[in-house]
């Protein structure tokens, strides 16, 4: 590696911030130049639940986006989504430079919680994560942005 590479490295760190992931540059009608889903790591827990890592990464003309998740279904004891995500703009900030954002979430319920909130409680209605992380309530989220020290 050269010097310059390990300089431009060091000047960079995830500070908190206020800023949030644009989900109007999300959801406009850019065309998606590329875009794929991979599964990363999948167990069926002994046939007692499931447990998931998938990558989701998405590229259009102003932007790219990419969702790790990871989803564990304990059946019957309890359910746990870790969610990171991250956006780059290709407009540049005041610097010059790209615009990095990471956000962070966990969120975590246990059957019994759930099916007293009107939810089924067989676990067998919990096969789709993404329909799970609209009902998990959020444990904790950190929301960060990729800031130069130099």
């Amino acid at each position: 590696m050269d010097v310059q590479a390990i300089e431009t490295s060091e000047c960079l760190c995830w500070i908190e911030s206020e800023d949030r992931i644009n989900l109007v540059a999300l959801q406009s009608k850019d065309p998606i130049l590329f875009y794929d889903e991979v599964v990363l790591y999948e167990d069926e827990l002994a046939d007692n639940g499931v447990s998931l890592l998938t990558v989701k990464v998405r590229v259009m003309p102003t932007c790219w986006f990419l969702l790790l998740r990871f989803w564990l279904r304990v059946d019957g004891v309890l359910m746990r989504i870790r969610d990171t995500r991250m956006y780059c703009s290709f407009e540049s900030d005041s610097k010059g430079m790209p615009v990095f954002i990471r956000e962070r979430c966990g969120r975590e319920g246990t059957f019994e919680a759930l099916a007293v909130r009107g939810f089924p409680s067989e676990s067998c209605a919990y096969s789709d994560p993404n329909l799970i992380n609209e009902r998990l309530p959020i444990v904790w989220q950190i929301h960060e942005k990729l800031s130069c020290r130099c």
